[in-house]
């Protein structure tokens, strides 16, 4: 089946060409142009054929203005992404149906640029439930009315700070307060959240001033938080949001859903939000139609800064199946708990999930030094690996700690043992990995630079000074002029957007998920302006000619570009170069020979 899919590729490639050419040749001759024969033969003017066509193409980008504006944002962002990360991965693509109505649902690490990933990625045109405070604002929202996206208003987004004085206790299902006035300041099914914990727990039924009963059980991580400050969250009726969604999704257009509600700079999953299920069924009762659900991982490596790299991974799709159908009609909490726990289940498949980002750092070093140097991993396999190390640690936690196994069941991000708790053989080889980290750190090196540190080549040390000045003085030129000031103003823009980010929030460790959506942006708005700025001081206040100017100004991007490219390279080249230097240094020298 794959030999023939690729021999009928083939075929029509060949014939899409050859078809081109005979045209081209057509038209290059008049006795052989046919819009010439039929023009003479009737008796018409040939300009009569070109305005005619003329309006017709109007007709054609009018009347499919939408489709042909979401290619070009597509596009766009795909050439944006490509220029913000040195490498985008996509694994898993043939899980995808070929044909919609689809639900993608994925993990929020990213802000707008894990809509991005997924929107250059899945091959599909899709939509997303966006904030509707970012689609309020200028830029996302202009992009996100192109793409088709529904805005929603989140209670999280108006969340209300009680005053320090009202303090409350959770028991259960049950919530005592202290001076806090619950009969006038809640109603039903307003939401409650606990200062410094991401859960929102929604009212049931108020009983007095200091005492409401929740929907939910609470864990015993709520219980230890006595005497806590505490948001209020009114309750926001979303009926007109998912008619919106029930309606693209009947007409087969494809949505994706961020279920964890924000983003976050989390090493796990938030918990999940149950909007994706309520819509997964409701579109069954309503239009008897069953969607399915194809969960996401966007995993990031320093994906907040430039040049980092994503691995976006599909999983295989979700499907609700008659069984689970029968139990939405008799219990549609249940089903819906169901339903959710097969979307969490499968959107950790496709991530890799760990206590903190040490351990992070500890799984992607155990995966470099277990596969040989002079085999490169494929995109696949290194994800896969990094998985199976880091659930391989999770399930070493639950063996041999009870305490950390009482913290991974309560989802705690600082999840942590001592070493002492495991068996010598993991606790030695633990110990090992993170003097090793340790050690390359303190020396400013690469894990891929060790092999090479025992001995050195004067010919490659010659190599890396002559490309490194090749490659800086190209990029020196078009990098001062053109990308310095970007960089400048999107690094700190990005900084105090972070800072803010993370002064609002309840589930951000550092706010770093926010700070690569603010580098684009800022991108976006300034590069345009940078280019007609220079353009208005070449044809205004110079003296060359016109022929130059518009040669000038035409290879803007693209000096722009190579000037990042060229950047890139010195910059690998300097690391390269780095423990070259650091051999003159006998102390410098002992250590790495140590490595």
């Amino acid at each position: 089946m794959e030999e023939e899919s690729n021999f009928s590729k083939h075929i029509n490639r060949v014939r899409s060409q050859g078809a081109l050419l005979i045209a081209c040749v057509m038209l290059s001759v008049d006795s052989l142009n046919p819009i010439k024969i039929v023009c003479s033969t009737i008796g018409i003017p040939t300009n009569f054929v070109a305005y005619l066509s003329l309006i017709l193409l109007l007709y054609l980008f009018g009347s499919h203005f939408t489709e042909l504006a979401y290619f070009g944002v597509r596009v766009f962002f795909t050439s944006i992404l490509s220029i913000f990360f040195a490498k985008n991965d996509c694994i898993g693509k043939s899980n995808i149906p070929r044909h919609g109505p689809i639900i993608f649902t994925g993990n929020h690490a990213n802000q707008f640029v894990d809509a991005l990933q997924v929107m250059t990625n899945c091959g599909h045109k899709v939509g997303f439930l966006i904030a509707l405070k970012s689609f309020q604002r200028p830029v996302v929202g202009f992009f996100a009315r192109i793409m088709g996206c529904i805005p929603v208003a989140r209670p999280q987004d108006t969340a209300i700070k009680m005053p320090d004085s009202e303090t409350i206790r959770v028991n259960g299902n049950i919530i005592y307060g202290n001076n806090t006035s619950f009969t006038s300041q809640l109603k039903i099914k307003d939401k409650i959240r606990l200062r410094g914990n991401p859960e929102q727990l929604v009212v049931k039924k108020i009983v007095s001033d200091t005492e409401l009963v929740i929907e939910q059980v609470c864990g015993d991580e709520l219980k230890e938080m006595n005497d806590s400050k505490w948001d209020l969250l009114h309750y926001v009726n979303q009926s007109n949001v998912y008619d919106g969604v029930y309606e693209a999704l009947r007409m087969g257009q494809c949505f994706g859903i961020f279920p964890e509600g924000g983003s976050h700079d989390r090493p796990d999953l938030l918990p999940l939000k149950v909007g994706v299920a309520v819509i997964a069924f409701g579109l069954i009762e309503k239009h008897n139609i069953a969607v399915p659900i194809v969960p996401i991982g966007l995993n990031y490596y320093n994906g907040h800064r430039f040049r980092g790299r994503a691995v976006v991974e599909f999983g295989p799709p979700i499907r609700i199946s008659p069984e689970l159908y029968e139990l939405y009609k008799k219990d549609k909490r249940e089903a819906y708990k169901e339903l959710m726990l097969i979307i969490e289940n499968s959107m950790r498949s496709c991530i890799v999930t760990a206590p903190d980002y040490s351990v992070l750092e500890l799984v992607s070093m155990a995966r470099r030094l277990y596969i040989p140097s002079h085999k490169i991993p494929t995109p696949e396999l290194k994800q896969d690996m990094n998985r199976r190390f880091a659930e391989g640690y999770k399930m070493l936690l639950r063996q041999y700690s009870l305490e950390a196994n009482d913290r991974i069941n309560s989802d705690d991000e600082h999840l942590g043992f001592s070493n002492k708790d495991l068996p010598e053989d993991a606790r030695i080889l633990k110990e090992h990995l993170e003097d090793y980290i340790r050690k390359l750190n303190e020396l400013g090196l690469k894990d891929y630079q060790v092999p090479t540190l025992a001995y050195p080549n004067p010919l490659r040390a010659t190599y890396i000074v002559l490309h490194l000045f090749v490659a800086w003085s190209l990029a020196a030129f078009p990098s001062l002029i053109l990308n310095a000031p970007v960089g400048i103003v999107a690094r700190k823009m990005a900084e105090s957007e972070r800072k803010r980010a993370l002064a609002g929030s309840v589930v951000k460790i550092t706010g770093k998920d926010v700070m690569m959506t603010k580098k684009i942006i800022i991108s976006i708005v300034m590069v345009p302006s940078l280019w007609i700025l220079y353009a208005f001081i070449i044809c205004f206040f110079t003296n060359w000619g016109n022929s130059l100017k518009v040669w000038i100004i035409l290879s803007m991007p693209l000096f722009s570009y190579a000037g990042i490219m060229a950047t890139e390279a010195g910059m690998v080249d300097i690391k390269d170069l780095k423990p070259i230097l650091m051999r003159l240094r006998p102390e410098k020298k002992r250590e790495m020979l140590k490595l």
